[in-house]
């Protein structure tokens, strides 16, 4: 659906050992982005064998996307069960149906992973913002409602 949204091209693989060479195929592209989708972080096989298929792939930067409204405690299982993938960022989705969210600037100095976007919203890509720390602290606080407010 992202891919639509945006016009961009889609490819599935179904085996993580072929994503080397489908990351080959793509690299005259400047970014790539790679889901997990349907993957249950619980699978721990398919997490060894996509963290497998990315060791040695130094142009890979692995973020762990997670739901602003996720408990804390949810918060360092999922870091816990995506270790294996060596995520080096996070990015924090569903602002938009959250009050306060002050797990965007908890979360990243107990899992000591810089937040690098943040997914405020359903349009795609407008709603995708840089994260910087004057946001995040206005989102820790405020929430999405002062800039509904704003409107």
């Amino acid at each position: 659906t992202y891919a639509d949204l945006i016009g961009v091209p889609l490819h599935i693989v179904e085996d993580p050992a072929g994503l080397p060479d489908l990351l080959v195929e793509l690299a005259a592209y400047d970014l790539v982005l790679v889901d997990t989708a349907g993957k249950s972080p619980r699978d721990r096989a398919a997490l060894a064998a996509l963290a497998a298929a990315l060791t040695g792939l130094p142009q890979v930067e692995v973020h762990l996307t997670i739901a602003a409204a996720t408990a804390p405690a949810v918060m360092d299982e999922l870091a816990k069960r995506f270790a294996p993938l060596r995520p080096r960022r996070l990015l924090f989705t569903k602002l938009d149906e959250c009050g306060r969210a002050p797990e965007v600037t908890l979360a990243p100095a107990r899992l000591a992973l810089p937040v690098t976007w943040l997914a405020t919203g359903q349009a795609v890509p407008e709603d995708l913002e840089l994260a910087t720390v004057p946001r995040l602290i206005q989102l820790a606080r405020q929430g999405l409602g002062s800039d509904q407010a704003a409107a």
